[in-house]
């Protein structure tokens, strides 16, 4: 926003408390934009000119960028720029629209991860529960222009400009006009709340997203969506948050 004017700028932050201050980590951060990160051993893992950034900063704002869908991610690398082992990146995916546009946005996305030491998961998806063994809450935040969001109409028939959210773990949204965007039981939640948390996720690679709908569940056409990957380390305990 620049003047209370959407912008083609998209901030995009990362942390990374763990690698900088319990490791002595020393390094660099590549951040990327529209590609798939590399992530062979040994190699480096830049891109083409124009589509990465390798920089010791958690913050970087891409500039000017056309409407459409676009990918933003980052991964930690060593001082030579290639992958660390194992592989430790995140990143999200949003539309960019028109500068001044009136249609729905979906302005902004957070994610993050509070470890909760010794907690034994309470069967969400992810690997097989072991007691004792680490593991996180992923928190989900969002933040939208041009959209109502309706408290007491959830399940009610569809108004133009108004509804919910939903969010979904680890599944892909379901985008087909007039047709509820549930998925399976446990993988989504139906809310107006901005912040959602799925708890005590395992260590792994997981997937989250968030879609504007109507009051009657139905996408918005066209749809509003965003989503981010993050990873859950084998060593979550040793971070408060990241």
């Amino acid at each position: 926003m620049e003047d209370g004017k959407l912008t083609n700028d998209v901030n995009f932050n990362v942390n990374t408390p763990g690698y900088f201050i319990y490791l002595d980590w020393i390094g660099d951060i590549i951040h990327y934009l529209d590609v798939e990160l590399p992530d062979t051993p040994g190699q480096p893992a830049t891109t083409a000119e124009g589509t990465h950034q390798a920089i010791f900063d958690n913050f970087i704002t891409w500039e000017d960028l056309s409407p459409g869908r676009h990918t933003f991610s980052a991964q930690l690398v060593t001082p030579s720029l290639t992958p660390l082992e194992p592989h430790m990146h995140a990143g999200i995916e949003l539309e960019v629209p028109p500068p001044g546009t009136s249609q729905p946005v979906i302005n902004s996305l957070s994610v993050q991860t509070l470890c909760r030491p010794g907690y034994t998961p309470p069967g969400m998806p992810g690997r097989p529960q072991q007691d004792g063994q680490a593991c996180a809450d992923i928190n989900v935040g969002v933040d939208v222009l041009n959209f109502k969001i309706v408290a007491d109409k959830i399940g009610q028939q569809a108004a133009p400009g108004e509804g919910h959210f939903i969010y979904y773990f680890n599944v892909t949204p379901p985008t087909t006009p007039g047709e509820p965007a549930l998925t399976e039981e446990g993988t989504y939640a139906v809310t107006t709340d901005s912040i959602v948390s799925w708890l005590g996720v395992l260590p792994g690679e997981y997937s989250v997203w968030v879609q504007l709908v109507n009051n009657d569940n139905t996408p918005l056409e066209p749809p509003v969506i965003a989503g981010a990957t993050i990873i859950v380390p084998i060593d979550a305990e040793r971070y408060l948050g990241y």
